[in-house]
């Protein structure tokens, strides 16, 4: 699939482009609704715009795309909202058949269920995203998942499979020219490493 890198490192394929404004469209709404220092009635109702938008699209390529980045800027917040918008963007990706839209949907899910303390959940999304990207041949979309997927591991104390995934973050992120998630990978496996009395800079 040929494909280019918009806004925020979306991935659209090539002949959505001539859509490009509709996307720049809910981009700007994105930004007022993320950059915008506001109170949080005023976050709702920009998030209520975004949601609007996003039901305009007709054109499911490209409501799937706004819809993932849509997710993956909130998927921190406590608001069911990012839940659903996920999970209708992972929907919409199926149904078309996108595996790297389905890789993002499944990592933002992933995301939400960790702040909502469901950590078996977030961990088989995080595998089905990692399997999505796989199938798509986006090899640098599991960077984020495999670092997501450490961290939840290694807070339910299973070390040696955190460090396996760390492992391979961590070559990923050389691999693709990424310095920060590579500092990110090399703090947490330091905590492996350390109470071993490695030196993690010769382990990895």
């Amino acid at each position: 699939m040929n494909a280019h890198p918009i806004m925020w490192g979306v991935v659209v394929p090539s002949n959505l482009m001539p859509h490009k404004h509709i996307v720049v469209s809910i981009v700007a709404l994105m930004m007022v609704h993320f950059l915008q220092p506001c109170v949080s009635r005023r976050q709702e109702r920009n998030a209520d715009s975004v949601e609007t938008a996003l039901r305009g699209l007709r054109d499911d390529s490209v409501k799937v795309h706004a819809m993932v980045r849509f997710a993956m800027e909130s998927r921190w917040e406590q608001s069911p909202r990012m839940k659903r918008v996920a999970l209708g963007a992972l929907a919409i990706a199926e149904r078309i058949r996108d595996d790297v839209a389905i890789g993002h949907a499944l990592l933002a899910l992933g995301d939400a269920q960790v702040k909502g303390d469901s950590t078996i959940l977030a961990i088989s999304c995080y595998q089905r995203s990692l399997d999505a990207f796989a199938r798509g041949g986006y090899q640098s979309g599991r960077i984020p998942v495999l670092l997501s997927m450490t961290n939840v591991v290694l807070s339910q104390g299973a070390s040696e499979k955190a460090a396996a995934f760390a492992r391979e973050g961590l070559a990923l992120s050389r691999r693709f020219g990424e310095p920060g998630f590579e500092a990110s990978f090399l703090l947490l496996l330091a905590q492996y490493y350390h109470p071993l009395n490695m030196d993690v800079t010769r382990a990895v």
